[in-house]
C-alpha cells in the first residue's frame, strides 16, 4: 500500500495515547461517499469507460473536533443543509465553487488522507455473464442427471457500489492499522444509504476482519425421481497464518456503519465529486487505465493525501477489457 510520506505526523497524537495508556481500542473515523455507475451488475456499461467511486477521508485525533466545527461552520454560512437529508455539491447553484475550495483547502491544510476504491462497470459485467452461464449450464447437466439445481442467479449478482466500498474500506482501515500498529475500530460515516445497502456496507466489514473465518456454504439437494429434498453444508477455510501478528491485529479490529446528516457528509460528498471529475479525465486520457493506482492520481490537488493502494488492488482482479 502506498502511504504519503506526510501524513505520519496525522496519528501522533494517538501514539503518545498508546505510550501513556498502553494498548487500546483506538477509534478512527472513514468518511465517505459514492459517485459514477451505481447499483447491481446485471446490466452492460452506459459509455466506455464508465466506473464506480467510494471515496472520502480518515479523521481522527485532534481533527475530529476540527471537522465538526468546520462542518458547523459551512451549514451556518451557506445556510444550505437540512437535518437527515443528503447533500451533493453538483446540486448547488451559487456558492458550489465555494464550498469546494472551502473544503479542499481544509483538507489539505489539515494534511487529511484520502482514500477512494475504484472500479470499472464493464469488466465486473462481464464476469456475472460468466458466472450466469456457468449456473444455467451446470443447471442443464444436473437435470440431466436427476438433479434440481436453483437457476437464481441474483443471489450471486454483485453491487459494483459495495465492490467499491469494500476496496474504499481495505484501504482506509489497512492505511491506519499500518501506521498505528494497534486494534482499531473504524467508523465508516456515511450520508442516508437504504437498509439493503447499510446491510451490505456491514458485511463488507465483516468479510475484510474475518478473512480467516471458519463459514458454512448452505443449500439443499433436491432430486427430480424421488422427490427427495435434503439440506448440505460445505465448510469454507481460508489459509491464512493464524500466528501473524499483522492478522492478528486484522481479526482484533473491527468496524461499523454509522449514517450521519448531511452537516457532517460535506467532506465527503465533495472529495469524492473532485476525485470523480479527475478520473474521468484520467480514463479518457489513459484509455481506461488501472484505476487505483498512482497514475491516476497524478495531478490531483491533494494527490500527496491520497493513500494509493498500489498493484495489490482491484484493477489486477477486474482489469478493464482492451478487446
Amino acid at each position: 500500500m502506498g502511504i504519503p510520506q506526510n501524513l505520519s505526523h496525522f496519528f501522533d497524537f494517538f501514539a503518545i495515547a498508546l505510550i501513556c495508556l498502553g494498548e487500546i481500542m483506538i477509534e478512527v473515523e472513514f468518511y465517505c461517499d459514492e459517485a459514477g455507475r451505481l447499483g447491481y451488475v446485471d446490466s452492460p456499461e452506459k459509455y466506455r469507460g464508465e466506473f464506480t467511486l467510494v471515496a472520502g477521508l480518515i479523521v481522527s485525533g485532534y481533527v475530529m473536533h476540527e471537522v465538526v466545527r468546520f462542518c458547523d461552520y459551512l451549514s451556518d454560512r451557506y445556510r444550505l443543509l437540512e437535518e437527515g437529508g443528503k447533500f451533493h455539491v453538483a446540486d448547488m447553484g451559487v456558492g458550489r465553487e465555494l464550498i469546494r475550495e472551502d473544503v479542499l483547502s481544509f483538507i489539505k491544510m489539515h494534511d487529511i488522507p484520502l482514500v477512494y476504491g475504484a472500479n470499472y462497470f464493464q469488466p465486473l459485467y462481464l464476469r456475472y455473464l460468466e458466472l450466469k452461464e456457468s449456473i444455467e449450464s451446470a443447471v442443464v447437466n444436473m437435470k440431466r442427471q436427476g438433479v434440481g439445481l436453483s437457476s437464481n442467479i441474483s443471489r450471486f449478482t454483485m453491487n459494483a457500489q459495495v465492490e467499491a466500498f469494500f476496496n474504499f474500506y481495505s484501504k482506509a482501515m489497512g492505511f491506519s492499522l499500518h501506521v498505528l500498529n494497534q486494534p482499531l475500530l473504524g467508523l465508516v460515516k456515511t450520508d442516508r444509504v437504504d437498509d439493503m445497502l447499510f446491510d451490505q456496507y456491514s458485511r463488507s466489514i465483516e468479510r475484510y476482519h474475518n478473512i480467516n473465518s471458519r463459514g458454512i456454504l448452505k443449500g439443499r439437494h433436491y432430486h427430480f425421481e424421488t422427490r427427495e429434498v435434503r439440506n448440505f453444508g460445505v465448510e469454507v477455510n481460508v489459509n491464512v497464518d493464524a500466528g501473524d501478528f499483522r492478522f492478528k491485529l486484522l481479526q482484533d479490529s473491527s468496524g461499523r456503519v454509522e449514517i450521519v446528516d448531511s452537516s457532517l457528509s460535506i467532506l465527503a460528498d465533495v472529495v469524492t465529486n473532485s476525485l470523480n471529475h479527475h478520473l474521468k479525465r484520467y480514463v479518457l486520457e489513459s484509455d481506461c487505465g488501472p484505476l487505483n493506482g498512482h497514475d491516476a492520481i497524478k495531478g490531483y490537488f491533494l494527490a500527496s493525501q491520497v493513500c494509493v493502494a498500489g498493484e495489490k488492488s482491484m484493477d489486477l482482479i477486474y482489469p478493464y477489457p482492451k478487446n
